[in-house]
């Protein structure tokens, strides 16, 4: 859920996606996918003077216009990527560390420790199986850490 103030300032929730101020994205579907979508086509369609970002803040005048097609092709690259760990990795832990190397090893851990991260990853973990489970190798569909 996003904020309009006064009709002229949007301020994201963090369902539209995490960026932080290099432009590095963190997928942020805790719980619903389909929602991250939903919400960016939703927030794009809203006319707003400014846009403000969570924990990257106000974006800059020259990338409005591609700001929400850019969060809907990192969320779904994200989204691909995550399940494609999950489907080239044999065990939850295995998958977790490789995510880890992925989106988080460049991250600031001001920004995000490590301990939020993998509470993070394992709740998106969950959400792919919920949500893709015919994208998920069969013997991966069962979770044995993150249930």
């Amino acid at each position: 859920m996003s904020y309009v103030i006064n009709g002229e300032v949007m301020l994201c929730s963090e369902t539209v996606g995490v960026m932080n101020r290099n432009q590095e994205y963190m997928p942020s579907f805790l719980v619903d996918y389909k929602g991250v979508e939903d919400s960016i086509h939703r927030s794009a369609e809203i006319p707003v003077r400014e846009i403000i970002l969570n924990h990257y803040g106000l974006v800059e005048e020259k990338d409005k216009a591609g700001i929400w097609e850019f969060l809907l092709e990192t969320a779904r690259k994200s989204r691909d990527l995550m399940l494609d760990i999950l489907n080239e990795t044999d065990s939850d832990e295995e998958a977790l560390r490789t995510m880890e190397r992925t989106f988080h090893s460049t991250v600031d851990k001001k920004d995000q420790p490590d301990e939020a991260f993998y509470i993070n990853a394992a709740s998106m973990i969950k959400t792919l199986r919920r949500q893709y489970p015919e994208k998920i190798r069969e013997d991966r569909r069962e979770s044995e850490v993150c249930s």
